[in-house]
Order: structure tokens, then C-alpha cells, then sequence
């Protein structure tokens, strides 16, 4: 999710200190300014990521632990997450030689981009 979030907010060409987007909670705070602000339709996707983010935390930090059902749901959220985002990071711009060569690698190592469909592009 870190990646497509940040795959997402290059592509809009925000003008985003990429020092920012090196952490978690600079990532999520850039992501809302930029691509939520400007796209209130992916409003939920902010939630989604600011939510899962919690739950790392109380994962990676905390004595907590995560029943199946839970864990379940938290998956289905990323996939729709990264669904979401890979078409929004897609459409975004009219063709991918119109992105960034640093929004270009994020949507490759996120695997947004079949690079398959795109002779050329290797990841």
C-alpha cells in the first residue's frame, strides 16, 4: 500500500519533498493534501490507509495480536486499496512516457504496471 499510495501521489505531480514520502506518516499526510483533496471520490482510500497504518503500529509496536476474521478484512481492504489506486495512478496521466521516471518505478515495484503490456519497461 506505502508504494501505490506514493506511486498515486507522484503521478499527480504534486510538489512533494520526497524527504516526506520516505516515512509512513509523511506519506499518508502527503497523499491526503494531495491526491484526496483533489479526488474527494478516493476519500475512502485515505481512510483505508490511514486505518491500516494504525494497525501496523498496534501490530509492529504493541502486544496485540490479530484474530483471522480481522486479519481478513484488513487484506480485502489493501487489495481494494492497491485496485483503486492502480486505476487512478493509470488514468491519471494519458500515457505512462508522460510520468516520472521516480513515479514510474513506484507504479513497476508496486506491480500497478503489468510490465508485460509495456515492451520496454522492466522492473
Amino acid at each position: 500500500m506505502f508504494h501505490a499510495a506514493r506511486a498515486a501521489l507522484l503521478t499527480t505531480g504534486a510538489p512533494v519533498d520526497p524527504n516526506i514520502i520516505r516515512t509512513h506518516k509523511g506519506l499518508i499526510g502527503a497523499f491526503s493534501q494531495y491526491v484526496v483533496k483533489n479526488n474527494p471520490d478516493l476519500s475512502a482510500m485515505g481512510r483505508i490507509l490511514n486505518a491500516t497504518q494504525e494497525g501496523r503500529i498496534e501490530a509492529d509496536y504493541k502486544v496485540s495480536f490479530f484474530n483471522p476474521e480481522t486479519a481478513r478484512a484488513i487484506v480485502e481492504k489493501a487489495e481494494n486499496f492497491v485496485a483503486t489506486i492502480k486505476t487512478f495512478s493509470l488514468t491519471a496521466s494519458q500515457s505512462l512516457q508522460n510520468k516520472s521516471p521516480i513515479a514510474l518505478h513506484h507504479l513497476i515495484h508496486s506491480d500497478l504496471v503489468d510490465t508485460d503490456s509495456f515492451p520496454g519497461l522492466q522492473a
